[in-house]
């Protein structure tokens, strides 16, 4: 599969959630029983899917984090559309008119690893959406249930394929305490450290106000590396201190009676040190 398709992936967070009634699936749904095997990637054309479901262990100094979202609809549409992923929260765009993708199935209840999720919803978009704190087990298992809804057939899945690997010695603690501009920066790209992602997308972030931030996305087989022309807008900022985020995203999809899902699995690895920041 063309790398190309994990780039327009890095656009879609946990919203406001509430519990409303269930609701039927359109009648002029065309049933059919088709179904596949679970693949690795996306489908030949992730902007027209019926299912979309991800999930996110993050893991710091601090504890770890765990944010969840889930959406369906029918006919297929652009169901990843509805999700932010730099912010981890839905879209609030629930108007048919200015948002023909949203949700509009309600499947009942669903699972993470055994973690029941919220749903909310309005009068025309249904949501799915889970955030905790320490989050135990969230970046092992990944066993999504889904309860169902007419063609939406019940779900009881394991993404084999499992959350991308990022090991915490990619951001030492007891590495390099300075980002030097002129020499640019680099994580390593071990297999033993980077593994078993699509996407990696890289954020340097200025911690003093205000604010400045660097995203760069990096595929497999790609130097993970920031220029010293890229690092450039952080001149302005010499002896403040930058952080370091590394989010890994994977893909998996698979038919089930003639519905098409998306699984999508990232791991973050937040800074674990503050990086003293020199022009020369």
């Amino acid at each position: 599969m063309k790398y190309q398709k994990y780039f327009a992936l890095i656009i879609l967070g946990i919203g406001v959630v509430v519990a409303c009634k269930k609701t039927e699936v359109p009648s002029d749904v065309t049933q059919e029983s088709s179904s596949s095997p679970m693949a690795p990637g996306l489908p030949g054309d992730f902007r027209k899917i019926n299912g979309y479901l991800y999930a996110s262990g993050s893991s710091s100094q601090n504890g770890s984090f765990f944010a969840g979202y889930a959406i369906f609809g029918d006919t297929a549409r652009d169901l990843m559309s509805n999700f932010d992923h730099y912010e981890q929260h839905s879209r609030n765009n629930a108007n048919m008119a200015t948002n023909p993708n949203r949700g509009n199935v309600n499947v009942g209840g669903i699972t993470f690893s055994g973690y029941n999720f919220f749903q909310s919803a309005s009068s025309t978009a249904w949501a799915y959406s889970y955030s905790s704190q320490n989050f135990g087990g969230s970046l092992y298992t990944t066993n999504w249930k889904v309860g169902g809804n007419k063609s939406f057939k019940p779900q009881d899945v394991y993404v084999t394929r499992g959350f991308p690997v990022i090991n915490d010695t990619v951001i030492p603690s007891n590495g390099p305490s300075t980002l030097t501009i002129s020499k640019g920066y680099s994580l390593s790209t071990q297999p033993t450290q980077l593994s078993n992602y699509d996407s990696l997308l890289v954020i340097i972030t200025v911690v003093q106000t205000p604010t400045m931030s660097i995203k760069k996305v990096f595929v497999p087989g790609k130097a993970v590396s920031f220029s010293k022309q890229e690092l450039d807008t952080f001149k302005t900022h010499e002896n403040n201190y930058a952080n370091v985020f590394v989010k890994g995203y994977n893909y998996s999809n698979q038919t089930v009676a003639g519905k098409k899902y998306v699984y999508e699995l990232s791991r973050e690895l937040i800074g674990t040190r503050l990086l003293f920041i020199k022009k020369q």
